[in-house]
């Protein structure tokens, strides 16, 4: 699954899901920033021991006949479910059932029928046999039922926003700006809100689903689509089969009005589901799927090893993806046209849902405790398919941001990889599990070696395929793939917390002219003292001005140590000189690394090293000096920056200046190049950014308004908001004419451009893009509500109808909740307390607040 939390989607009650590290996508986010408010009231559960499920019963086989109401948003369900006893003879055992009506409970032997005894709490379903059954006798269950998962309450949390397990969306075709869809979302234990089942990762088992649906609608769920048989009605059913075991969290059902659009892997299907606007750019979105499962089969050893691999774009999904065997399901944002596609093809999602289908759907940890097992590794397959793809410096680039994102979530220091004790599942999805999990396994790479690295992967894969794992099994594999015994490193990093804090110093030894390189560990105590393998590098130069690099492998064991550099050969004859030097070359150490020495040696540093962590490491040195000692080695750390060939490192320049923005005017005619003419739309958008954030000068309007015409909507959208800091007169005017192109990321800057500086009446604009957009509707409707504030009466009780009008037609979930926070920023932080007055106001706000006590 990933996880991706977006600033635009604040208003939605939580949607969240797995980027986490992802920048702003545009300047204008930065005021979104200053008006969106979340809080939580939830209070804080106690953590428990979690244990893996206990296995009462095997779950051999599920067999589904399902219908759907859109009217009711219920489920009429006929389950055959294949079970029986895990290891002791049984007479009565648990399933999972989630605010269900039941209707009959059978056992089924051959034609026979034979009704059973059940006690039911809406959440348990017990079942009393009419005979004990032993582990060799098998059990066929018959559960009629009616699902009603809109009815149950949610509890969804931070990774996942919601836990009812099936959606209907828009399901009476009220909203005009959403098609009706139906889908599912199992992870972590939701799927038995819409059909009975073991819900627990422990458990796998093969299914066949029969969707009865609209003869307008396509289906798509795990496996292979059997055959479909037309109803005298018009609607069809249609026959899902998979026949490899997984766990029921990942069955899943999609139905909607889409598009397939067919592509082939070696002989399997590979197919995108995608609404018939979004159709025509299937390719531009999905088409490297095939390189993608290539390039996994090769570097895990094992082959894609399910039937077809699907993938579908729904709206309103709770979470950013979810790696539903062979079905993954995408959120909205990842459906766009090509040129939005410029600005964020969503690769990176793409890879991160294909990656599970090794780890997470044909291995599964086998309790939520184990997470990393999932989700570190699918996480991974982003850095080993980027490292396969683009090179290891691009992959080393995008693989920071892990780690940054880690480092800044101070509050999870203290929470280990794998863990025990947690209150909800949701806990463990964070960036512990996912980032920092990531990175410890580039560090187990790095500690066995690529070759016992790739070949333990293909064990672990091989040995438990289509099974549960905990994280003795990966420790396994590797230690068979190695020869080392690694409980050590497991232990310190999956089950330890924190992370190495290492300073780095040379000093000079009297009995030894090359000195000697002094490592610290300056940690919390609490995290212990980190065993790590690592290498140091030192620049000499010699007496000619040759340089010479020198290497030498470190074991670092204690909180204070030394190691005696090796002599140089001809030392004495050559006349060298130390430049610089730095630990962790290949940039694998999850921590934060200080290499103490002077901004010259540091620049020098930069200049040196191979590895991109390295060199980040000194572009961040050089980067926080004071300009007042550090001026002249940033300026050649920017110019190194902006010359290079590769556009991250042009980025990071870009960067710098912003921070060091006396240093502009030195480079803005490179600026201003890159902003109009680099191949690169996000070079351009961040270089636009810089112009249109600096003071102004005669050609400043002219270059701003070029930027309008870009072929990128971000640099478009940042070339627009950067006007507003010149003439805001002529933005607004250019506001205007931009409002007809339908894209989000437009839309949403010509709203705060309106929201922050416009008094004219723009009710019209607003009330066109209300429940547009995808995700971008949420910060659309806030800026609404900042505009309003500022707007005089007759404006103000116009927005207001607009959006009594929009909540009418809204199909969104909590959008009484959403309305009201709306209302609460305007009311806060308006100076004309006289507009809350109006009666119409007054009305709606008591019909939300009901409507919010009801639900």
């Amino acid at each position: 699954m990933r996880n991706k939390l977006f600033l635009i989607a604040f208003l939605f009650a939580g949607i969240t899901a797995c980027k986490i590290n992802k920048k702003p996508a545009s300047a204008i986010e930065k005021i979104i920033l200053d008006e969106v408010r979340v809080h939580s009231n939830a209070k804080q559960a106690l953590a428990v021991y979690q244990p893996m499920e206990t296995r009462v019963v095997d779950l051999l086989h599920t067999e589904l006949h399902l219908a759907f109401d859109y009217n009711k948003q219920w489920v009429y369900g006929t389950a055959i479910l294949t079970l029986k006893p895990y290891a002791e003879p049984i007479q009565q055992f648990e399933l999972d059932a989630q605010g269900y009506t039941m209707l009959r409970i059978a056992a089924l032997s051959g034609k026979d029928t034979s009704l059973l005894n059940y006690q039911y709490d809406s959440i348990k379903l017990q079942v009393n046999l009419v005979r004990t059954y032993k582990a060799t006798d098998t059990l066929r269950l018959l559960v009629q039922y009616i699902a009603k998962p809109n009815e149950i309450k949610s509890n969804g949390g931070k990774a996942i926003s919601d836990s009812r397990g099936l959606y209907f969306i828009n399901p009476l075709c009220k909203d005009p700006n959403k098609p009706r869809q139906i889908w599912s979302q199992g992870e972590t234990e939701y799927n038995s809100c819409w059909f009975p089942t073991v819900d627990a990762p422990n458990e796998k088992h093969t299914q066949d689903f029969y969707l009865t649906v609209e003869a307008n609608e396509v289906s798509l769920s795990n496996g292979l689509l059997l055959d479909t048989k037309n109803l005298a009605n018009g609607k069809h059913i249609d026959h899902w089969q998979q026949l490899k075991p997984h766990a029921p969290y990942l069955s899943m059902i999609a139905i909607g009005e889409f598009v397939i659009t067919k592509d082939k892997w070696r002989d399997k299907e590979v197919s995108y589901y995608l609404e018939p606007a979004y159709a025509p750019y299937a390719r531009t979105i999905f088409g490297k799927t095939p390189q993608m499962i290539e390039t996994f089969s090769k570097i895990t050893g094992v082959d894609y090893p399910w039937d077809k691999f699907s993938q579908i774009i729904c709206r309103d999904f709770v979470s950013g993806a979810m790696e539903n065997t062979s079905a993954v399901l995408h959120y909205e944002m990842v459906q766009h046209t090509d040129w939005e596609h410029i600005d964020n093809p969503h690769e990176d999602i793409i890879v991160h849902e294909l990656f599970h289908h090794w780890f997470g759907d044909l291995v599964t940890c086998r309790s939520w405790s184990n997470l990393p097992l999932n989700e570190s590794f699918a996480t991974y397959g982003e850095y080993l398919y980027n490292e396969a793809t683009y090179g290891k410096n691009y992959a080393d680039m995008v693989f920071s941001n892990n780690l940054a994102a880690y480092l800044r979530s101070r509050h999870k220091y203290k929470t280990s990889p794998n863990r025990k004790y947690y209150a909800e599942a949701d806990e463990v999805f964070d960036v512990v599990s996912y980032q920092k999990g990531s990175w410890i396994l580039h560090q187990l790479r790095n500690e066995i070696g690529d070759t016992a690295f790739f070949k333990g992967i293909k064990l672990y894969l091989t040995q438990n395929a289509f099974g549960t794992t905990d994280l003795h099994h990966l420790r396994h594999a590797m230690e068979i793939a190695s020869g080392k015994d690694l409980q050590l490193f497991f232990k310190q990093w999956f089950e330890g917390f924190g992370h190495p804090n290492l300073n780095v110093a040379y000093e000079t030894n009297e009995n030894n002219k090359t000195g000697r390189i002094v490592i610290q560990q300056i940690q919390d105590s609490s995290y212990g003292v980190f065993d790590l393998h690592t290498q140091v590098n030192l620049v000499w130069q010699k007496g000619n001005g040759e340089t010479h690099m020198q290497s030498f492998p470190i074991h670092i064991q204690k909180t204070s140590q030394s190691f005696q550099i090796p002599v140089l050969e001809n030392y004495e004859n050559i006349g060298a000189t130390l430049l610089c030097y730095w630990i962790d070359p290949k940039g694998n150490i999850p921590g934060i690394i200080s290499e103490k020495q002077t901004l010259k040696a540091t620049l020098k540093m930069f200049e040196q090293a191979d590895g991109f962590q390295v060199k980040k490491r000194a572009i961040t040195v050089i980067g926080a000096a004071p300009f007042e000692i550090a001026s002249w080695h940033q300026k050649e750390m920017i110019q190194n920056l902006l010359t290079r060939n590769e556009d991250y490192y042009q980025l990071m320049g870009l960067d710098l200046i912003s921070k060091i923005d006396t240093l502009y005017p030195a480079f803005e005619a490179q600026i201003i190049e890159m902003a109009l003419h680099h191949p690169k739309a996000e070079v351009r958008e961040n270089a636009m950014f810089l112009i249109g954030s600096a003071p102004a000068n005669n050609n400043t309007e002219n270059i701003l308004l070029k930027g309008l015409n870009d072929s990128s909507y971000n640099v478009m959208a940042t070339s627009l908001q950067g006007l507003s800091n010149f003439n805001e007169a002529l933005c607004l005017s250019k506001c205007k004419e931009l409002e007809g192109y339908q894209t989000a990321a437009l839309q949403r800057t010509i709203a705060w451009l309106y929201a922050n500086l416009s008094h004219a009446n723009n009710n019209d604009f607003f009330n066109a893009a209300l429940g547009r957009y995808g995700f971008t509707r949420g910060t659309i409707l806030n800026a609404y509500g900042v505009y309003l504030k500022n707007q005089n009466a007759e404006i103000f009780n116009t927005g207001i109808q607009n959006l009594a009008s929009y909540y009418n037609f809204s199909s969104d979930r909590d959008n009484a909740k959403i309305m009201l926070n709306v209302f609460k920023q305007m009311e806060m932080k308006s100076e004309n307390k006289k507009l809350f007055e109006d009666p119409f106001y007054r009305s709606f706000k008591q019909l939300l607040q009901a409507d919010l006590n009801n639900n």
